[in-house]
């Protein structure tokens, strides 16, 4: 037998059924009313009515749909970190430095992942509280209102995403921001070049929480609906005019914070490099390829979310159309997350640069065999031999290096020969060169300030090369200048996971 309430008939619903769901539940209904906020936290809906027209359109299939779907949605919660965009990235940072979360760019990656993720797993756990029964003003082409029922937005709901989450989405995306204040920050001596990226960065900042702010203040939990239990959209669309020209300052300021720290990096770093290969010139392509790649991005789609600003505003204020929907949360999405997958592309490269430049700087340096062999007669036939390489020392700035390079001659020499350099430097001297038919190992970076530390003096022989007769002071090194920017940037460049 059908059931009856307030004179509406509800055929898949019994009057038992109905008056047990009246006693227990229609407390929680907010109807014409005003209503405390916590009140609206636990609210089911602003109409008891609309909630049994739900409940009458069940069959039994939906029924089993719905359970099928809570449960779907909280695997689903579980599985938001894994499911995350930047999950992989970081799991991929966190085993190239080896799980030391004592480097300052682990902490980042990891606090930047934790804040992101939580708010993803918010929104995914929101969708338990999709049903909401509310009551809708409907219009007729006269101006005339009548009342029906719609599916709107739970309160709590709407708590826990759009307060909660786009709080810990925006933390997270703080934190991301930093990576370029940080690495420019460790890179560059002169604290008043660093003014423009620390103001351009507070701004970029400032304006995000903003944006999180206006989400406790211009609307809440309280303000969604009217006494009468109808959405307030116009006031819905007045925040979402706020929200989408905030949106548009970040990425304007976000292409001003990325080009303070690229001018800044050309004016104090890439200026002062000296050398031309190596780990210090990949540090420098890599570092602008990436702020201009972000740059390129966020002033591509910069137009675009700037046409769906107007044409929203010229839609709804001359043409009174306020349910067009202009959002275009992926193309923002887009620009926002390149700059935080450059943290990982740029941690990745630079790390392998690390590895390719010292075998690089090795070769380069030794292998310029022409240069060192002008020290000894025409009749010594010699050549550079690779006798071991052992990548489990740690050696110094350089990275993990041991190579002894052992020169075979053929013939007992001792000779005063003049060296030349390759850039015609006639100061370079070698004197009293004593070679013998045992092997002479020879350490061409003794003087980079690189290879000093006590553990590399205990892997190398000295015994038979006779230093006092070496003029290091003497020794044309070309770019690698001991005192140079480049090892400014070396000694300091570990603190940020580059070494």
């Amino acid at each position: 037998m059908a059931g009856q309430y307030m004179g509406q008939e509800y055929d898949n619903l019994s009057q038992l059924y109905i008056n047990e769901l009246e006693t227990k539940y229609h407390k929680y209904f907010i109807e014409n009313r005003t209503a405390s906020w916590s009140e609206w936290i636990h609210s089911r809906g602003t109409s008891f009515q609309c909630y049994l027209q739900y409940l009458n359109g069940l069959d039994e299939q939906a029924k089993i749909d719905n359970t099928i779907d809570t449960v779907r949605n909280i695997l689903y919660a579980f599985n938001k970190p894994f499911q995350s965009y930047f999950f992989y990235w970081t799991l991929l940072i966190f085993i190239l430095h080896k799980f030391n979360f004592k480097k300052p760019i682990m902490k980042l990656v990891t606090l930047h992942f934790i804040f992101r993720t939580t708010g993803d797993i918010l929104f995914q756990i929101a969708n338990l509280w999709n049903t909401y029964p509310i009551t809708s003003q409907i219009k007729d082409k006269f101006g005339n209102i009548t009342y029906g029922c719609d599916n709107g937005t739970d309160p709590f709901k709407f708590l826990i995403t759009q307060q909660i989450g786009v709080t810990f989405g925006n933390l997270g995306e703080i934190v991301g921001d930093w990576y370029l204040l940080f690495r420019t920050r460790a890179v560059v001596k002169n604290q008043k070049a660093l003014i423009p990226v620390y103001f351009t960065c507070g701004i970029f900042n400032l304006l995000k929480v903003v944006l999180a702010f206006i989400h406790w203040i211009k609307v809440g939990p309280t303000k969604l609906y009217y006494e009468d239990g109808s959405y307030r959209r116009h006031d819905m669309d007045i925040f979402y005019f706020y929200y989408w020209s905030i949106q548009f300052l970040i990425i304007i300021t976000s292409i001003l914070y990325d080009l303070s720290v690229y001018f800044v990096l050309r004016n104090n770093v890439f200026k002062e490099m000296k050398s031309e290969f190596g780990f210090v010139k990949k540090f420098k392509d890599i570092s602008e390829f990436r702020i201009i790649i972000c740059i390129f991005i966020s002033i591509l789609f910069l137009p675009l979310v700037l046409v769906s600003i107007g044409f929203k505003f010229y839609f709804y204020w001359k043409r009174n159309m306020d349910r067009l929907n202009f959002a275009f949360d992926e193309i923002r999405t887009t620009i926002i997350n390149v700059q935080y997958i450059m943290i990982f592309i740029d941690q990745i490269l630079l790390m392998r640069s690390k590895g390719d430049s010292s075998n690089n700087t090795t070769t380069s340096s030794t292998l310029n065999k022409n240069n060192y062999l002008n020290a000894f007669s025409s009749n010594n036939s010699g050549k550079f031999q690779y006798t071991s390489l052992n990548n489990n020392k740690n050696l110094g700035i350089y990275g993990n290096m041991n190579s002894n390079f052992n020169y075979s001659n053929n013939n007992n020499s001792s000779n005063n020969k003049s060296y030349y350099s390759s850039n015609g430097n006639t100061n370079s001297t070698i004197v009293n060169d004593d070679i013998n038919n045992n092997n002479l190992n020879l350490n061409l970076y003794n003087n980079f300030g690189m290879l000093n530390s006590s553990k590399y003096k205990e892997l190398t022989n000295y015994n038979n090369y006779n230093h006092n007769n070496y003029n290091h002071n003497n020794y044309n090194h070309g770019h690698y200048n001991s005192n140079s920017r480049d090892h400014h940037y070396n000694s300091v460049s570990r603190e940020w996971g580059y070494r």
